[in-house]
């Protein structure tokens, strides 16, 4: 996999994450339309704003691409992750954060090619932290290196920042 075809496809999903982060900012305060999935998960209008918003601007980018949805998989089960590119989706990470106005929610976006992840994204916009990652490549919270200090195992015992 070229790290240029990764780049662009962690582009796209930035993007995406970030215009579902700004629909999630803007009804953050609002009161909240919330329906039960199963015995204890919940969803609201925004999860399912947040996924179809995902999936499109992610499909118009790459038509050839699966999807594996949080919301589209609970309705209709989740299909068989297979070796073609495939784009896994959380829309609002965390909903019952996000029902009680709590800030710890994030889109959650990886891409998983032969059934190996590839690209992440998790972003808070309440927070406005966007963590990134390409397959090689490192971590980063908002386009810095993450961690700042690498860590540094000195024995199997602990694990110590490295300053």
């Amino acid at each position: 996999m070229e790290s240029s075809n990764l780049q662009c496809y962690l582009k796209v999903a930035v993007e995406a994450a970030e215009a579902a982060g700004a629909v999630i900012a803007a009804s953050f305060y609002k009161d909240k339309c919330v329906e039960h999935k199963g015995s204890v998960d919940l969803v609201t209008e925004t999860d399912k704003q947040c996924e179809d918003l995902i999936m499109t601007k992610i499909k118009t980018a790459f038509p050839e691409h699966k999807f594996i949805g949080e919301e589209e998989s609970s309705k209709e089960g989740t299909p068989d992750l297979t070796s073609e590119p495939t784009w896994m989706i959380d829309p609002l990470d965390g909903t019952t954060n996000f029902v009680h106005s709590f800030p710890f929610s994030c889109v959650s976006i990886g891409l998983v090619i032969n059934k190996e992840p590839v690209v992440g994204v998790v972003l808070n916009p309440m927070l406005k932290e966007t963590f990134t990652g390409v397959k090689g490549g490192g971590a980063f919270l908002n386009g810095a290196r993450w961690p700042r200090h690498p860590l540094r195992a000195d024995s199997e015992q602990y694990v110590e920042f490295s300053y």
